[in-house]
């Protein structure tokens, strides 16, 4: 077991910051978030001023692109609902994907 320690959180589902948190690693799966007891074969890393988020969190992205050989060009072939339909595809699948790597 590997635990960090920092000085805030980020969980992605709250407004606000949770301080003090403690993360309970068990190889690369997280088993316990918050203040729960560390145990004493933990291996510890404090992580002073630090502020854990969850995942990886990629910001740049761009949803109205596909992946085909010209996607400027699909994009241009597309009327307004379907790039709106195909984006709100592409952000939930970037959403579901955050918890699996």
């Amino acid at each position: 077991m590997t635990v960090l320690r920092a000085f805030w959180l980020f969980d992605g589902v709250s407004s606000t910051l949770r301080p003090d948190p403690i993360v309970v690693l068990d190889g690369a799966k997280i088993a316990a978030v918050g203040n729960t007891a560390v145990a004493r074969d933990a291996d510890v890393i404090d992580l002073p001023g630090a502020t854990l988020l969850p995942g990886m969190i990629d910001t740049h992205v761009h949803l109205a692109f596909d992946a085909s050989p010209d996607p400027l060009g699909s994009l241009a072939g597309r009327t307004d609902a379907e790039v709106i339909a195909a984006m709100k595809h592409a952000g939930q699948q970037a959403l579901r994907g955050g918890g699996r790597h």
